[in-house]
């Protein structure tokens, strides 16, 4: 079970960021800790946070080296609260790789830009943000995902438009729990369209890949795209594997590949 830490001090996670405050946040973020997903690649950085969206206030950002998007502004407080949540824990995994540039744009699509020579990937929900970062030699498409387990009475509405009729028959051969099998497709295609984005730059259905396979004892998920979306780069019938950790809670989904 992955632990979070309280910040003692977070000139000692990320300096750059802030300013001389002892807890510069003033509550909004509660915890940081380097994810378990830091360990599967040797040049990634994954980390995580805990926040409290009530304790948003748009001061922070004075105490940051960035402002917020204006669009962003101009969202619920809820929104406002997740973005930057996102956003301080990917410039804490760039600081950790040493980066010189901690800036994460926002591209026409509302798709994170990187620095130069770094690509990585942002998933939030309404209590915590994960944020994976790589240099982009080292990888070319990187993906991450967190979901809250999705609730059995959504699950089964939704599943029409989320699994294929050969996803279906996988759920029956693992004989998993349905929500806690929907949930990891779900979270699985979301990384997968988040890491192939840069290549595509348009978002895909969710019939356009395919969970093949779960190993719940490895915890890797293997993924196969339907159709090609970028000729020589992404063709139908590529395949990518996937690593991911599940509870009772939540599942989180993360593709690395060059």
């Amino acid at each position: 079970m992955l632990v979070l830490l309280p910040i003692v001090s977070s000139r000692k996670l990320t300096s750059h960021l802030i300013l001389q405050k002892e807890r510069p946040f003033s509550g909004f973020i509660e915890s940081f800790q380097k994810h378990e997903f830091s360990e599967y690649h040797p040049d990634i950085c994954v980390y995580i946070c805990e926040y409290n969206a009530d304790m948003f206030s748009s001061d922070i950002y004075e105490k940051l080296t960035f402002q917020e998007p204006h669009h962003i502004s101009q969202a619920v407080k809820k929104r406002r609260a997740e973005f930057l949540a996102g956003r301080i824990t990917a410039m804490v995994a760039l600081e950790s790789l040493n980066a010189r540039d901690l800036s994460v744009a926002i591209g026409m699509q509302r798709n994170p830009i990187w620095p130069e020579g770094y690509t990585g990937s942002i998933s939030h929900t309404s209590k915590r943000a994960i944020a994976v970062v790589s240099p982009s030699h080292a990888a070319t498409l990187v993906g991450i995902d967190y979901e809250d387990i999705i609730p059995i009475n959504v699950a089964t509405k939704i599943a029409p438009q989320i699994l294929t009729s050969d996803e279906l028959q996988l759920y029956y051969q693992l004989s998993m729990d349905f929500a806690q099998f929907l949930t990891i497709v779900f979270s699985a295609k979301e990384s997968l369209f988040k890491a192939i984005y840069p290549k595509v730059e348009m978002y895909i259905n969710f019939s356009e890949a395919k969970v093949t396979d779960i190993c719940r004892v490895k915890k890797i998920f293997t993924i196969e795209l339907c159709s090609t979306l970028s000729p020589d780069v992404l063709d139908a019938g590529d395949v990518l594997k996937g690593h991911y950790i599940s509870c009772s809670s939540f599942v989180t989904t993360l593709i690395c590949s060059k």
